[in-house]
């Protein structure tokens, strides 16, 4: 029975939510967002864009090197040329923002290479425009990818020159010591601190990586509107026949539905782009995130109780939540600031259990901030009534 009362008043309130055009609006923001980065993702993007040419385009060697750094770009995007003028043209009239020219008989240049170290026995030209952070790092992709296939004739060169000890040996059994001793696995492997199953970073898209934040952002949007909706109903009457003292609990309501209304549309977008951890997870941090997003929106209408002053308000609020959360970058100068708003928590929640405790200290800490408020006000309330009391005895 209690059960068909929750769930016919949650409807019900769900109902007069999805008759205001600005929620509906902001509702549909969320697969917006989603389906736009999504689409911008799949196309060719990064960074850095390199113009690639090679001199001799039937070297075996030349033709699996420029494969290799085409199938895994990363941030650099990668724009093949037939002649290495076009690619240096491209780099003048500021198509590319470098060239990487494979010269001709690359194994017999990197052999050359790797025993003299002479920029006549170049494997590579570079054409630069100018000189940039980016572009210093972008040629240590290059660098990686060259040096698998010199690897053995560094090996060698060094081998004959500085390990006489070994000179009886052939080049095939010293590459047999080299083979053996190779290691397969990643040198470095990546993880986030307190982070659940085995705390392994995932590869994302750098495109679509923001989307937890810019999605979390939108939810905290749409408890500023809650907010709104209900400072109008106050105004209107609309829950008149609440007592004083149980009005909270309504406002409480009204900012929760609308906000598990945002969360679980959020939550299909982010499954739907593979942005997901485990689903336990994700469940745990978006209930803590609701109700702390939903607090936010009441402590803010507690603060201003105004819908003027918070629709003014809420481009600000937004604007610096991008902005200072890490939405796109950690900021560690705005770590203070960071903590007012309630996106940093929930994206940090995800890869560390930390954040999940802060959470649940930052709902708490909104708890107080509205009782004080409403105690205060009352006091303020009952001030003005008193000093009304004296006028009229007087």
């Amino acid at each position: 029975m209690i059960m068909k009362i929750i769930i016919k008043w949650f409807l019900l309130f769900t109902k007069r939510l999805y008759k205001k055009a600005s929620f509906v609006i902001i509702l549909a923001l969320i697969p917006l967002v989603v389906l736009g980065l999504g689409i911008v993702a799949k196309q060719d993007s990064g960074f850095v864009t390199i113009a690639l040419s090679q001199k001799d385009s039937t070297d075996k060697t030349s033709n699996k090197i420029i494969d290799e750094l085409t199938s895994d770009s990363g941030l650099l995007r990668f724009v093949e040329y037939d002649t290495s003028e076009e690619a240096i043209e491209s780099v003048r009239y500021g198509n590319s923002d470098s060239a990487w020219i494979l010269l001709d008989n690359m194994s017999e240049r990197i052999k050359a290479f790797s025993s003299t170290k002479s920029a006549d026995n170049a494997i590579a030209h570079v054409v630069e425009r100018e000189q940039t952070v980016l572009l210093r790092i972008s040629r240590e992709k290059l660098s990686n990818v060259l040096y698998k296939y010199a690897a053995k004739d560094v090996y060698l060169s060094y081998t004959r020159t500085n390990v006489s000890v070994l000179d009886q040996l052939s080049d095939d059994e010293l590459l047999m010591y080299y083979d053996d001793f190779f290691a397969t696995d990643e040198l470095f492997e990546y993880a986030y601190p307190s982070s659940s199953g085995g705390g392994q970073m995932q590869q994302i898209n750098y495109l679509i990586a923001p989307v937890r934040g810019l999605l979390s952002v939108l939810v905290v949007l749409g408890a500023m509107a809650s907010a709104m909706f209900f400072i109008r109903d106050e105004k209107q009457g609309t829950f008149a026949w609440v007592p004083e003292s149980r009005k909270i609990y309504v406002e409480f309501v009204c900012q929760i539905i609308a906000v598990i209304n945002l969360c679980a549309v959020m939550l299909i977008s982010i499954y739907a782009v593979g942005l997901n951890v485990s689903l336990l997870r994700e469940l745990a941090i978006l209930v803590l995130y609701a109700i702390s997003a939903a607090l936010f929106g009441m402590l803010l209408r507690h603060l201003f109780n105004n819908a003027k002053i918070l629709g003014a308000l809420i481009p600000l609020f937004i604007t610096v939540m991008i902005a200072v959360c890490p939405v796109f970058f950690e900021f560690k100068e705005f770590r203070f600031l960071q903590m007012f708003f309630p996106p940093t928590y929930y994206i940090n929640a995800v890869n560390n259990t930390n954040y999940i405790k802060y959470m649940v200290v930052y709902i708490a800490v909104c708890l107080v901030l509205i009782a004080a408020i409403k105690f205060i006000k009352k006091l303020q309330y009952q001030s003005i009534l008193s000093k009304g009391n004296k006028k009229r005895q007087t």
